[in-house]
């Protein structure tokens, strides 16, 4: 596995159901750990789920807040009790301080992407190199410094749940073309705190809007508790029409 950035990579998958995810985890993990398939098939009943508010919700699209609300009483029906939670954590801020630990891509490939010949590299990925190589050394003691803190409050969070939810994104999917020209908030932003913390996040279909593009619900839980969050994904996803689709797809993180 190639390193991009030490301090903010993730080893993650994607898959075309949750179980294939599962089994894709269950090569990657170390040994010793707990088989990730075993519990994929596993009623949720009786589990705590946070719906995470505030920022996590706040100007999505209407398409994509009514498929969150039905994915809400999807859950419901399997049994779990919902619990509404107001994080009080700035997303934006969170995005900044991961893309300063980025800055390691430089330190690893700095010297062959300054070198690259013209058009070799894209606009946008010349704009984040820009972005990553302007992060001195305070800001990037300061990103892990507040990443500890926010690791903390995640976990005193995941002492009253099991696993949270919210929108993947908060805007509808559209041309690849247009993606730049989106906010990045409304694109990234629901996910970039759990890539900061390093928390396992799981993201699958959940239904599609009114002009029919996909909408993303995304499963977080504590540290290691990866087989928890493939649990609960699993038992979402049998609950959906689409299921095992060959355009449907699964990604952990």
């Amino acid at each position: 596995v190639a390193v991009c950035a030490s301090a903010a990579d993730h080893v993650g998958t994607m898959a075309g159901t949750v179980h294939q995810a599962a089994e894709l985890l269950g090569v990657c993990q170390q040994a010793g750990w707990d088989d990730p398939t075993v519990p994929v098939g596993e009623p949720v009943a009786g589990m705590r789920i946070g719906v995470l508010g505030g920022d996590f919700v706040s100007d999505c699209d209407p398409g994509v807040r009514r498929v969150f609300n039905a994915s809400q009483e999807t859950l419901r029906s399997l049994g779990t009790e919902l619990v509404g939670l107001e994080l009080d954590v700035d997303l934006a801020e969170a995005d900044s301080h991961l893309n300063t630990l980025c800055r390691d891509l430089l330190v690893a490939y700095g010297d062959d992407l300054r070198a690259a010949p013209p058009g070799m590299l894209g606009s946008e990925l010349r704009t984040w190199l820009e972005l990553f190589a302007h992060a001195d050394d305070d800001a990037y003691a300061n990103a892990l410094a507040q990443r500890e803190r926010l690791q903390e409050v995640l976990a005193q969070m995941f002492r009253q749940v099991d696993v949270v939810v919210c929108p993947t994104a908060r805007s509808s999917a559209g041309p690849y073309a247009d993606a730049t020209d989106e906010p990045r908030e409304a694109r990234i932003g629901n996910c970039s705190l759990w890539s900061f913390t390093g928390v396992p996040s799981l993201t699958l279909p959940a239904g599609v809007d009114g002009s029919g593009m996909p909408v993303g619900l995304l499963i977080s839980g504590p540290p290691r508790a990866d087989s928890m969050v493939l649990q609960v994904g699993a038992a979402f996803e049998r609950c959906q029409p689409s299921t095992a689709s060959e355009t449907d797809s699964s990604a952990l993180a």
